[in-house]
């Protein structure tokens, strides 16, 4: 399946489409009831109305180009477009943002934002599993284990950057995991994830080298306070620099180059016996 078509039928979804159908009913209820107190013109020949759109406008642009994927986009303009509907709505009718708000509640409750899609090569990891596969395995490898939750708008907006990341540096000695640290707190805990609903560290990527940890970002100090930049500024180079994914993979086609090589000659042995 085409990217394009995943990315088109995630934005199709009944969690944008509402929204968007109160975006719309929002539109056809500012014809019928304008907001005449902003509709006043400044010293600039501009509405006060006009003022608000215009600022907007020019929050999106720069979210624009600092969003790091298209979700954090969407989500970003939607959310400013709700902050100006309910300025304007009180003048229309002191009720309406009451109303609208409850609606986008209903709506983010009932269907929550949909997340990409993550890779076959992505393995779900819990606590059964996680030392077996990781902590407890002499496996001469790199795991990169994405911590997050279902209930972070942040952890949804940058999914589709740890699926582009896993695909990218896919290896025969690199392997992705994902933890839901909503279904297992203890894994958070610990590997020092604050799970609070204020926390700076959801998501969390953290690499492990042949069992032990070896990167995370963002990084934490010795309390296990967050000394890296916020994770709200993420993007992929960040989320690559920082696990230096780059050199990972160097190390990673090394250690796979001597293993062949270390086949050969046991196999070359096998044969002079």
């Amino acid at each position: 399946m085409k990217v394009s078509n995943v990315v088109n039928s995630r934005f199709l979804a009944a969690h944008y489409l509402l929204q968007v159908l109160t975006f719309m009913a929002f539109f056809g209820l500012r014809l019928k009831y304008p907001p005449t107190d902003l509709l006043v013109l400044d010293v600039l020949g501009y509405t006060r109305e006009f003022t608000i759109w215009l600022s907007l406008g020019m929050v999106i642009v720069v979210r624009l180009f600092s969003s790091p994927t298209p979700d954090a986009i969407v989500s970003h303009a939607f959310k400013f477009t709700k902050v100006a509907m309910l300025v304007i709505s009180y003048y229309m009718s002191k009720s309406l943002p009451i109303v609208f708000a409850g609606i986008w509640i209903a709506i983010f409750t009932l269907f929550p934002q949909p997340r990409a899609k993550d890779p076959k090569i992505v393995q779900i990891l819990n606590r059964g599993n996680f030392d077996q596969k990781i902590t407890n395995n002499d496996y001469k490898g790199f795991w990169v284990v994405q911590f997050h939750t279902t209930w972070s708008p942040l952890c949804t907006q940058l999914a589709p950057l740890f699926a582009s990341i896993a695909q990218e540096y896919d290896h025969v000695r690199i392997k992705f995991g994902k933890v839901d640290v909503g279904l297992w707190p203890d894994l958070a805990e610990k590997h020092k994830i604050n799970v609070a609903g204020t926390s700076s560290q959801l998501p969390s990527y953290v690499l492990f080298k042949i069992g032990k940890e070896s990167n995370r970002y963002p990084a934490l100090d010795a309390d296990g306070k967050t000394v890296t930049e916020d994770i709200s500024n993420a993007n992929r180079n960040l989320i690559v620099a920082n696990l230096s994914l780059k050199e990972v993979l160097e190390q990673a086609e090394t250690w796979e180059e001597e293993a062949k090589k270390k086949f050969v000659k046991e196999q070359a042995k096998k044969k002079a016996t």
